[in-house]
């Protein structure tokens, strides 16, 4: 089987190295050598020979850019920190850079390294943490890293990228002149909730019993329901006008039943001015009717049955006067 041949255009080639910037030669330790941009062709991107490029100075940047209200100073630590930690900021950028131009990541991820950087240096300058040299560089520097970082309210895996991001900046330096004594990078893990105690076979049971026994209340109920509404809503008699049997009636036939869901158990506020109307009369006409409607909707609700204290002009227990408000009452009258 042959060899697949494939046509390269060497004036394209030669651009896209020049591009990407693999005709700046490496030193003896494998890094690039320092500046404040680049670009480079990412590897996995949507849009093929577009060039992405980053800087971690703001003097590359436009004035419009640094005037919008999302601008970031830290993310270009190179002129936002350069005062407080000239060493530390050209050494990153190096080693960005680097990263940068051996794995040609997407403009995300190197988004991410850099502003990682930026949140690290404002981190060590807001609490006035050394950084001149490789030896302030070191493992109780970073464990106060994670330390902060586990503070923040922000979602775990978003502390957990800034962390590592900072790190495997660094231990891309790590071994060199830079950097020259290695360490171990603390480990940093995700701030996930701890796992709830398992319960015995007995509670188990116990739970499975309860909720067999709420499943057939709600199907008796539901059950009575489905017939009292049946036959209120199919009644061919004429209901007189007090008749108590109206008012749930008129509250069937404003709500909307379909394949056997309710989409809206409460009526609109047209339909609940009809009702409020058709209850007051009941209310004052028939006496009988009007106890059992006290009875069956008391005038004090429980807190959870709001929705329900506001359709018929009740109070929940929150609302309804105590003996404590009256004793207020007499202290100052």
């Amino acid at each position: 089987m042959g060899r697949k041949r494939l046509t390269i255009d060497i004036t394209q080639e030669i651009e896209l190295d020049l591009i990407q910037k693999r005709f700046e030669t490496k030193d003896d330790e494998g890094l690039y050598p320092f500046s404040t941009s680049w670009e480079w062709l990412p590897k996995n991107s949507g849009e093929k020979d577009q060039a992405v490029s980053l800087t971690v100075d703001s003097k590359n940047v436009s004035e419009r850019f640094l005037k919008n209200k999302r601008y970031n100073p830290n993310r270009f630590f190179y002129s936002a920190f350069l005062d407080d930690f000239p060493w530390a900021v050209k050494v990153f950028a190096q080693a960005l850079k680097t990263i940068c131009l051996e794995s040609l990541p997407t403009r995300s991820i190197s988004d991410s390294l850099r502003n990682a950087v930026g949140e690290f240096l404002g981190f060590c300058k807001k609490n006035n943490l050394p950084l001149n040299d490789s030896l302030d560089c070191n493992f109780e520097l970073f464990c106060k890293w994670r330390s902060y970082l586990k503070a923040q309210r922000k979602l775990s895996r978003e502390k957990a990228r800034q962390y590592r991001s900072v790190c495997r900046v660094v231990e891309r330096i790590s071994g060199t002149k830079h950097l020259p004594a290695k360490f171990t990078m603390p480990v940093y893990s995700y701030d996930s909730p701890e796992h709830l105690p398992s319960y015995s076979d007995a509670v188990m049971y116990q739970l499975i019993s309860a909720c067999i026994s709420d499943v057939q209340q709600i199907m008796v109920a539901a059950a009575d329901f489905e017939f009292f509404a049946q036959g209120l809503l199919g009644c061919q008699e004429e209901l007189g006008i007090y008749d108590w049997r109206r008012l749930p009636k008129l509250f069937l036939e404003s709500t909307s039943f379909r394949n056997a869901k309710v989409d809206g158990f409460f009526p609109s506020p047209a339909d609940k001015k009809k009702l409020n109307r058709l209850g007051e009369k009941i209310f004052r006409n028939s006496e009988l009717d009007r106890d059992g409607f006290l009875n069956s909707v008391p005038i004090i609700t429980s807190t959870s049955a709001v929705g329900h204290a506001l359709l018929f002009k009740r109070m929940t227990e929150k609302q309804a006067p105590r003996v404590t408000h009256y004793c207020l009452f007499f202290f100052f009258f």
